[in-house]
């Protein structure tokens, strides 16, 4: 018996350790799909979008580094998110006036764009004056001389007293109607009483280059009237190589032939009336380039009178002295008797 019983449990110990190794077994399989925790979603961080004012930095770093096509494009996004800051009118303003065009109807147009940014920008804020130098500028680049000189008179409250605008009534009244590029679009002659006897007013291409100017005077008594024309010829290199004067009636006055030196200065200047050769210049500079005087000569080589120039140590011109061929002095004239 005790045999049986020996055997029954071996048997039972058996089947025991057998189920055991099973349910070890199943306990090591990989869980059930069912059984599985949920797999997280990966999120994509937040987009912080750039305010009105970061856009506008954006642009006046663009500005900065004459990329004028990117600026605007920066300025016109921060416009449109908040179009109510009148700098960021006169940033796009300034871009379109400076930025490079293909042609003289493109320039116009963008003129037209900057002077609806400076006045938009003047209704924003009346108060902020390079919003009305804004529109002056594109008055002046238009020839519309006395509008501008209106404008800025026109102008109220604390935006009338901003130096810059005064500065600009003064520069306009001493003769010189500037624009924003430093280039001179009209002077003006006065007599000694103050009276304006002529002006001359300059014209520039699409590249910025001046290719003529117009010259009124009262000459025949009869008021300020045109005097002269002069279209200006450019070699392959941008040089102006010829000067063509008209009489008002539009027939051949004159012309005159320049030449330059390996620096791309003009050495010598040469004149022509119905092509017959009248004389020439010969025109002098210093190491760095600043004209330092010139002498005038017949067509037969006699010189007719030289110039030189006083420079102060900033480089500022103090005056030129003409002198007769035998180096007597003929006259000391001034910048501000000019």
């Amino acid at each position: 018996m005790k045999t049986t019983r020996s055997i029954r449990q071996l048997i039972t110990l058996s089947i025991c350790g057998m189920l055991s190794v099973v349910s070890l077994s199943a306990c090591s399989q990989p869980a059930e799909e069912s059984s599985t925790p949920a797999e997280t979603e990966e999120t994509e961080p937040e987009q912080v979008q750039p305010s009105w004012d970061d856009l506008y930095d954006q642009g006046i770093a663009f500005f900065q580094e004459e990329d004028y096509d990117k600026a605007i494009e920066a300025f016109t996004e921060s416009i449109g998110i908040d179009p109510e800051h009148a700098p960021v009118y006169v940033s796009r303003g300034d871009a379109y006036v400076l930025k490079k065009v293909q042609d003289d109807t493109e320039a116009d147009q963008n003129l037209t764009l900057a002077w609806n940014d400076y006045e938009t920008a003047s209704g924003i804020d009346e108060t902020y004056a390079a919003a009305w130098l804004g529109m002056a500028d594109v008055l002046i680049r238009r020839e519309s001389f006395e509008e501008a000189y209106r404008l800025l008179g026109s102008v109220q409250g604390s935006a009338a007293e901003d130096p810059a605008i005064l500065s600009k009534v003064q520069e306009i009244e001493s003769g010189a109607y500037v624009d924003s590029s430093n280039q001179v679009r009209r002077e003006d002659v006065f007599d000694q009483s103050g009276n304006l006897i002529g002006y001359s007013i300059k014209e520039y291409d699409f590249l910025g280059r001046r290719n003529g100017w117009r010259n009124y005077e009262n000459y025949r008594g009869n008021g300020i009237e045109l005097l002269e024309t002069c279209v200006v010829t450019f070699d392959g290199n941008g040089l102006a190589v010829r000067n063509d004067y008209y009489n008002p009636d539009g027939s051949p006055r004159a012309y005159q032939t320049m030449e330059y030196d390996e620096r791309g200065l003009e050495v010598r200047r040469n004149a022509y009336i119905e092509d017959k050769f009248m004389g020439y210049y010969l025109t002098y500079y210093d190491e760095e380039g600043k004209e330092t005087g010139y002498d005038t000569y017949q067509a037969d080589g006699t010189m007719v009178m030289y110039s030189r120039y006083d420079y102060d140590e900033n480089g500022n011109l103090l005056q030129k002295n003409d002198y007769n061929p035998d180096g007597s002095l003929l006259r000391v004239i001034k910048p501000s008797d000019e």
